[in-house]
């Protein structure tokens, strides 16, 4: 089977976050036009591409995450200049209290400057830095992605600064290729930098607030799970409307809810963990997004065969079966397993 330069590019990068080869180059690529093909109904609905996105207008979303931004920024100079001391759980706990970090706004009423000034665990060297690193700190450019490219579900485990079980050699790693072949899940995440001018292969790896979506069966409705790995509510509003302006703008009246009587259930044997239903109760978001409806129960994931052999399951840490585990670890030195 012939290879492009974008499955290699896609698999030579997969290796790297693996940090073990678990298949071929072949065996990849197989794995991507099964999953294109199993996508085609929604590749048709965002405009046959694997990827669309949207630069963000909202500015509560982005005020939101230029001071998650702003907050990180600080705590990591704090511990460049300072180190890991009092003062630092002390600038921890003032940035918590702030109605605004980056917009000097201390919960108090006072500016954050004067508080982090007037306290002995902190002082003027303190707010100084706060200055200078606001200085230069810029805006971002916020752009919502909705994507169907088999590259983004393979790696949906890992963003900017957070991981999850589905992270290479996680302990769901399989159900990121397994969510990638069912015919009705698709992603969206956030990215802060346009990705036109960005690396393809790269984009994904600095995602937040990932989230699955799960079309019903007549592709009339959506179920949605948590942003990932917190949640924003400017991102949240902007991401719905935008979902139904591109999936359902020409029919019935379109509604929102949280509903008990919409439920999503993973596929038999397929090795996606249950978000929707097995995950913690902060992480529940089960939001219903379409034409009105009832009751429905819709499916996702697929029990996937190994990536390699083709034949047994693949586990649920290893897109590959037992016996391909066993020969190469006959085969190899990985020392990783050991």
């Amino acid at each position: 089977m012939s290879q492009t330069k974008e499955t290699i590019g896609q698999y030579q990068e997969i290796n790297s976050l693996q940090g073990v080869s678990l298949f071929s180059a072949t065996d990849y690529k197989i794995y991507y036009d099964k999953s294109q093909k199993a996508k085609k109904r929604i590749k048709e609905l965002i405009g046959g591409q694997n990827r669309l996105y949207f630069k963000v207008d909202s500015t509560e979303a982005n005020k939101i995450q230029l001071d998650r931004e702003f907050k990180s920024a600080l705590r990591a100079e704090y511990k460049n200049r300072f180190g890991f001391d009092s003062g630092f759980f002390q600038l921890a706990r003032m940035m918590q209290n702030s109605k605004s970090v980056v917009g000097n706004r201390h919960n108090s009423g006072k500016k954050l400057t004067k508080v982090i000034n007037s306290d002995p665990l902190l002082g003027p060297d303190v707010v100084l830095m706060y200055s200078q690193i606001k200085n230069e700190f810029t805006t971002p450019e916020s752009y919502l992605i909705i994507s169907i490219d088999p590259y983004d579900f393979v790696t949906m485990g890992v963003g900017q600064g957070w991981a999850t079980c589905y992270k290479p050699l996680g302990e769901h790693y399989s159900g990121s290729f397994s969510v990638g072949l069912d015919n009705y899940t698709f992603l969206t995440y956030i990215v802060t930098k346009n990705p036109d001018t960005q690396e393809y292969i790269k984009v994904p790896l600095k995602k937040i607030y990932r989230r699955l979506g799960v079309f019903s069966k007549e592709y009339d409705g959506v179920v949605l799970s948590t942003q990932y790995p917190y949640k924003n509510n400017g991102f949240e509003e902007f991401t719905l409307n935008t979902l139904e302006g591109l999936f359902f703008n020409d029919g019935p009246e379109v509604e929102r809810k949280h509903s008990s009587d919409i439920k999503v259930y993973k596929t038999r044997m397929s090795q996606i963990y249950n978000d929707f239903t097995l995950a913690p109760s902060n992480k529940k978001e089960n939001l219903y997004l379409g034409y009105k409806k009832e009751k429905e129960i819709l499916s996702y994931g697929t029990a996937m065969n190994c990536i390699s052999c083709h034949k047994g399951l693949a586990s649920s840490y290893l897109p590959i079966c037992t016996q391909c585990e066993d020969d190469l670890l006959e085969d190899a030195d990985w020392g990783m397993f050991k």
